[in-house]
């Protein structure tokens, strides 16, 4: 007596692209979370160095570094929560505000201060110190960040340079290094 047959199949090419785009997202994560950490960590490991005195403004910087580094640090982590807020149209609300490109640019470079004297590199910029720009802030510095991250990996000696282009009320912005 034969009473049916239940034949089931599966697409698995859904899935397969769910698991890349969640291995890419936790890539992506540990990095940006691993820029801000590396900061804190180099500059609370000067701090507690014996061997070399360091002045009061060196202290204060590190200090000041220590603090913006864990504030940056506690926005990434707020992001991840907001992740579930990205609704159907799969983007998120920036946050624009006008700021100077030149100051922002100097922040980064600040987190880097320990790798780019470690290898001896140096920043050459030839962008105006008064240039602003309408921007979400902690995006741009979250870009800039990767972005001089990596000319410091693969860099091994010279300078990085950093410069700007003005194009049909568009700005260029152009990393290169040696």
């Amino acid at each position: 007596t034969f009473y049916g047959l239940l034949v089931t199949a599966i697409d698995i090419t859904k899935i397969s692209q769910l698991e890349t785009i969640q291995s890419d997202f936790l890539a992506d994560i540990s990095h940006e979370i691993k820029t801000p950490l590396a900061a804190i960590l180099g500059a609370s490991e000067i701090l507690n160095q014996n061997e070399r005195k360091l002045t009061k403004d060196e202290t204060k910087d590190f200090q000041a570094m220590i603090v913006s580094e864990s504030s940056r640090l506690q926005r990434l982590i707020h992001e991840l929560t907001d992740l579930s807020k990205i609704g159907d149209h799969g983007f998120q609300t920036l946050i624009k505000s006008k700021t100077s490109l030149r100051e922002l640019l100097t922040e980064v470079e600040t987190i880097y201060q320990i790798q780019l004297k470690e290898k001896g590199l140096t920043i050459q910029y030839n962008t105006p110190k008064n240039l602003e720009v309408f921007v979400d802030r902690d995006k741009f510095f979250r870009i800039f960040s990767n972005l001089l991250s990596n000319a410091i990996r693969y860099t091994d000696k010279g300078q990085i340079r950093i410069s700007t282009e003005v194009k049909n009320q568009n700005i260029i912005l152009y990393f290169s290094d040696t």
